[in-house]
């Protein structure tokens, strides 16, 4: 009996530690938020993360960052003449290619089909082209296999430095890139 005045009255009290549970609740929303924020096909951000995480900062920051817009050149083609699932190694193998030329620190983001965006904060257009052209060489070493046909893949990079908002580096980036494009492909072009 825990009260004097019923005493043929007793209550149960039960106590149960939560925390495991808090604890595989938490796990399981980084899980979800992870998949939300990751491509599955390159294991590169999404362009869902790159906006939220860059987006969100002031209209223009006084950081310097360098972006490059990455693009396979032909990339249509490779699908047309090989498959999509040749050309979903290309992006694969592409992504991998990009993961060991930045530092952990930069966030790389596949943008859409077979453009991928580079964010490289604190470093110089100089610095920025360097990486690039780290990544490029990588990819233009890649060799693929569709039936008893080897090819390579070449890259057109677009390159901006600057401290402007997020969209306003993507569009300068993307314009240098389509410059590498009509300047006959597989090369790296700084916005100017």
């Amino acid at each position: 009996p825990l009260e004097e005045r019923g005493r043929d009255t007793t209550k149960l009290l039960l106590l149960a530690d939560v925390t495991q549970a808090r604890r595989e609740q938490e796990h399981e929303k980084e899980k979800l938020i992870e998949k939300s924020s990751v491509d599955p096909l390159t294991g590169l951000f999404n362009k869902l993360y790159l906006r939220k995480k860059y987006g969100e900062q002031p209209a223009s920051t006084p950081r310097r960052t360098s972006l490059l817009f990455i693009d396979v050149d032909d990339f249509k083609s490779i699908n047309d003449r090989f498959g999509h699932l040749t050309g979903d190694d290309v992006l694969r193998e592409l992504a991998a290619c990009i993961k060991q030329n930045i530092r952990g620190m930069n966030d790389a983001t596949r943008f859409g089909g077979d453009e991928f965006v580079v964010v490289l904060e604190d470093a110089t257009a100089d610095e920025a082209y360097i990486v690039a052209e780290r990544i490029r060489i990588c990819a233009n070493a890649l060799e693929f296999f569709a039936g008893d046909t080897a090819f390579h893949i070449t890259l057109s990079i677009g390159l901006i430095e600057g401290t402007g908002p997020l969209d306003e580096l993507i569009e300068k980036a993307d314009r240098a890139m389509y410059d590498s494009k009509n300047k006959g492909k597989n090369t790296t072009t700084r916005f100017s």
